[in-house]
């Protein structure tokens, strides 16, 4: 059925229920019913594509609620204008594929309710301003260009209707399935932020502990930093608790004590790398000193008067 460029319509043009085993197309057609509907396709089953396109102007709202489309619903370089409602309701639409995209403005409201599709092709530009996501589903989405996670975030908070967990569940889903994981994880977190926001304030609270700890469980390694943070906290407090007496601010970063080989570099200055003095525990006559008795703080019966080994043999 060709209701092509060249067709013009006042009024509203009623195919509700209607049966097309082929295509249906209304490319650079304009319909004309300001403020009510220009385009009554409610439960519309058409076996090919249905193309409204390559200039279709339509002023009023497009009614495609229950429709099944076999193929391709095309809605490129458009202009659907309704200022008092839906420019374009796809409750309930079954497609295989839909494109919606360089259209000459984006639609003021477009409601998805329910709408399945096999792949979405779109484009932020072309995006309504405010779209009903609630229960969209969509196997894949194709790109002309790249979208990021962040725009796609963007598109599912223009819901009038505010928080609804399915969009996010949705699209995280569909990005994994195409494996971009990382994608597929800020969506998780961006959906536990929003809902937060409905959140009474205990719960609130809790849900922002989650956030900052572990980011909702999908960034764990928040965890580790936070470990190390707390160790580093604990160490440099430790360190401030037993600096040396009158030790100004600036000198208790340099005690000795600070580290656990500390009191060894004090006690013997050969494990520092400077000389020992000579009658040291340090020097080398005096090297076998270091195991006899020094694990209990004193010299053993042989050294308290300060002789030798070898003295006391020639004595």
């Amino acid at each position: 059925m060709f209701c092509r460029a060249g067709f013009t319509a006042t009024g509203e043009v009623s195919l509700a229920g209607a049966h097309i085993g082929g295509n249906l197309e209304f490319d650079g057609a304009t319909l004309t019913n300001p403020h009510r509907r220009v385009l009554d396709a409610d439960r519309l089953t058409v076996g090919g594509d249905l193309f409204c396109r390559a200039g279709f102007a339509a002023t009023g709202e497009v009614n495609l609620l229950g429709a099944h489309i076999g193929g391709t619903l095309d809605v490129s370089e458009a202009t659907l204008t309704n200022p008092d409602g839906y420019a374009l309701d796809l409750q309930e639409l079954r497609a295989g594929v839909l494109l919606l995209r360089d259209l000459d403005e984006p639609p003021r409201l477009t409601d998805f309710t329910h709408a399945q599709v096999g792949a979405l092709v779109d484009a932020p530009a072309s995006w309504p301003r405010q779209a009903v996501l609630d229960g969209f589903v969509y196997d894949a989405f194709y790109e002309d260009h790249p979208v990021s996670a962040r725009q796609r975030l963007g598109w599912l908070a223009r819901s009038p209707r505010g928080y609804s967990p399915q969009p996010y569940e949705q699209l995280a889903e569909v990005y994994r399935r195409a494996g971009r994981d990382q994608d597929a994880r800020a969506v998780a977190i961006a959906k536990q932020r929003v809902r937060r926001r409905t959140l009474g304030l205990p719960a609130r609270l809790w849900s922002l502990l989650l956030d900052g700890l572990v980011g909702y469980g999908y960034r764990t390694w928040l965890a580790g930093l936070w470990l190390l943070a707390f160790w580093l906290v604990g160490w440099l407090a430790f360190d401030r608790a037993h600096a040396p007496p009158g030790a100004g601010p600036g000198q208790a970063g340099r005690s000795s004590s600070r580290l656990p080989w500390g009191g060894v570099c004090a006690r013997y200055p050969a494990a520092r790398g400077r000389p020992a003095p000579a009658g040291s525990l340090d020097s080398p006559r005096r090297g076998a000193v270091v195991g006899l008795g020094i694990h209990s703080g004193r010299l053993g019966p042989h050294h308290r008067g300060g002789g030798s080994p070898d003295r006391d043999a020639q004595t």
